[in-house]
């Protein structure tokens, strides 16, 4: 089996042009002088992704073998096939789960930024200002797993959103944290005008969704949408309930009160600050809004992850069997969780020591 191995990496080396070790030409002399019998057997003993792997490797078992391993290919082998090439064979490719294919991907490509996506359409989550596709996901973690040229940098996710005329400014970061991708986002709202004006603006910004499921203002524009219980609104913004009132809205002063989703993994702080900017000036006042946002999203291997699940359902039309992370037998995240393990890697970074 080492020398199978070898020699699909000497094959796969070759066809990118890179140089191969002497130990991988000894493997391949070795296999390629055995008897056209042997090789069929070692084949057939092979699963149907790893034969065909092989055959790969050069053009006597080529023409000698793909023909008949290539039947074999199922659509689960021909997925397990371009898993195995998206990570030994390319550095400029990855593997789709939409469409089963290998797509080429651009240095370039970031949340809300892609001017060129997928071919295939894949749909994208909306929050906090940004479009995230699974594509960038798998791309920053194909990068962390099989080494740097093979996905996205970290830094594609890190970027920042400023709000159009008066809305919210967001400033995201991202982390791996044991093979996990976390993100926190911090979202902000910032006026200084007079206490009408401020309540106009606050009424009229549009709806900021936090993650999928909580949003700043709870806007029932569809009538199938009164008796909806997602999304939920954030408690301390209850006043915001409705951006077509004008009603007074009294938005009491708080520090770093914690929320979650009961569905994804996501946990949150809001802060609120309402003060008069010079106490000479009684007609103008600043509110400023922070909420910061912290999301665990997973591994992001399979877009069938219960983690990815969660954070990607899509709006506004939830499933009634919607998983949540409590309700899946593999979660164990109580509220606060993906919060703590963000702080408690802050904490470490401070003190030099890299666990991630």
């Amino acid at each position: 089996m080492a020398t199978i191995l070898a020699l699909i990496r000497r094959g796969f080396r070759r066809w990118l042009g890179q140089p191969t070790h002497e130990m991988n030409l000894q493997a391949a002399s070795l296999l390629s002088s055995q008897p056209c019998e042997i090789l069929f057997l070692i084949l057939e003993y092979l699963p149907p992704e790893s034969s065909i792997a092989v055959t790969l490797t050069c053009k006597l078992l080529f023409h000698s073998f793909f023909p008949i391993m290539k039947s074999r290919l199922d659509t689960q082998s021909l997925q397990n096939l371009l898993l195995l090439l998206e990570e030994s064979v390319s550095q400029d490719l990855y593997f789709c789960h939409d469409c089963i294919r290998l797509h080429r991907f651009l240095s370039s490509w970031a949340p809300s930024k892609d001017p060129l996506k997928p071919p295939c359409k894949p749909s994208t989550v909306d929050f906090g200002g940004r479009e995230i596709g699974f594509y960038h996901v798998r791309l920053v973690i194909n990068a962390h797993l099989f080494g740097p040229g093979h996905g996205l940098r970290l830094k594609q996710l890190e970027t920042r959103i400023l709000p159009y005329f008066h809305g919210w400014q967001t400033d995201s970061r991202a982390r791996i944290l044991q093979d996990q991708l976390f993100l926190q986002i911090s979202h902000r709202l910032r006026l200084k005008q007079t206490p009408e004006l401020i309540r106009i603006a606050v009424k009229s910004t549009y709806d900021h969704y936090v993650c999928p499921h909580i949003t700043t203002h709870l806007t029932r524009r569809d009538p199938r949408h009164l008796t909806a219980t997602l999304p939920t609104q954030i408690p301390q913004l209850a006043p915001l309930a409705s951006r077509f009132s004008y009603e007074e809205c009294s938005l009491d002063n708080c520090t770093d009160v914690p929320g979650s989703c009961s569905i994804c993994l996501t946990d949150y702080t809001t802060s609120i600050e309402r003060q008069r900017i010079d106490a000479c000036d009684s007609e103008r006042q600043l509110l400023d809004i922070t909420i910061v946002s912290y999301h665990q999203l997973g591994c992001c291997r399979s877009p069938l992850d219960w983690k990815w699940q969660t954070f990607s359902t899509a709006r506004p039309y939830y499933p009634t069997d919607i998983i949540t992370r409590t309700q899946h037998p593999e979660s164990c995240y109580e509220p606060g969780a993906v919060r703590k393990r963000w702080e408690i890697a802050d904490s470490t970074s401070r003190q030099g020591s890299f666990w991630y």
